[in-house]
């Protein structure tokens, strides 16, 4: 009866730690905690990069490690958004320096500045050590060359083929085309003259026709000097008319180009100032001396 006893208190004694065990061949719930797969290079950048990041947050530094190095051979092959450039590098360079390759960290750290100067991590996600250190490496890097200012666009260069042909009635006599390009001074000193000389020419040619009506050869000196003379009248005022026809249309032509190209490099400096918002000087071209003329 004793033996029976104890090996009943024997049996109560043993049984929680046959409990706790477990039985041979069941399989424990527990999985390894940085049980993680390769890089996989058709997965999205982003997951890839959430995923390295989750591992190093667990303390899985090597496999962290080796995504980060596959997302570092992937960024450059192809185009990656900034942000998810920058923590990459910055990933990168954190588990480095936890796994104590300070030097690697220090160089990763110099090629994420020398692709983007101006980086700057989160404080609030990466481990204080690795921001000293970037901050380090970031304060040592010679300050950047100053920008200089972009020259300002060159002027466009327009040939009379570019510009506008006058209008036909703009070729008339006697001021008139003057009258019709808007330019009221010339069209008063040109008309003016052509409307005297034409004036002198008909007076001249109706008084020889009354003087010497058969247009025969004038007899005596004083009808020879008297017809030389209205002649010669005549024919000063008709060549006076047509020089001064002449010179009046190259006059017009010269000035109505030169209104056009100042509009048109009028147009040139609104377009160029609508698009980068900042006031441009009018070329030398575009500011006439005087008055200038209205096309």
């Amino acid at each position: 009866m004793w033996w029976i006893l104890a090996g009943w208190l024997y049996g109560a004694s043993a049984s929680p730690e046959g409990e706790d065990a477990p039985s041979a061949g069941v399989p424990s719930n527990e999985s390894a905690p940085c049980a993680a797969s390769p890089p996989d290079a058709s997965a999205p950048f982003e997951s890839e990069l959430e995923r390295a990041r989750s591992l190093y947050r667990r303390g899985c530094h090597d496999h962290a490690l080796d995504l980060l190095r596959a997302l570092d051979l992937r960024r450059r092959l192809e185009r990656v958004p900034e942000r998810q450039l920058v923590r990459t590098l910055f990933y990168l360079g954190e588990v480095e320096l936890v796994l104590g390759r300070r030097e690697e960290a220090r160089a990763i750290f110099e090629s994420l500045l020398n692709l983007v100067p101006n980086a700057s991590p989160n404080l609030l996600e990466h481990d204080p050590d690795a921001i000293d250190l970037f901050d380090g490496v970031k304060a040592s890097r010679p300050p950047p060359p100053p920008q200089e200012p972009a020259p300002p666009p060159t002027p466009p260069q327009f040939s009379n083929r570019d510009l506008p042909a006058r209008g036909a009635l703009t070729y008339a006599p006697y001021g008139v085309g003057h009258l019709l390009l808007g330019d009221k001074r010339r069209a008063l000193g040109y008309g003016g003259a052509q409307i005297a000389l034409g004036s002198t020419m008909i007076v001249t040619h109706q008084i020889f026709d009354r003087q010497f009506p058969s247009g025969g050869p004038a007899e005596g000196p004083g009808e020879l000097r008297r017809a030389t003379l209205l002649r010669s009248l005549n024919y000063g005022a008709l060549l006076g008319l047509l020089s001064t026809y002449a010179v009046s249309q190259l006059d017009a032509t010269r000035r109505w180009r030169k209104s056009q190209r100042e509009r048109k490099l009028e147009e040139w400096s609104r377009a160029q100032e609508a698009r980068s918002s900042v006031p441009l000087p009018l070329p030398p071209l575009a500011v006439s001396e005087g008055r200038r003329s209205k096309p």
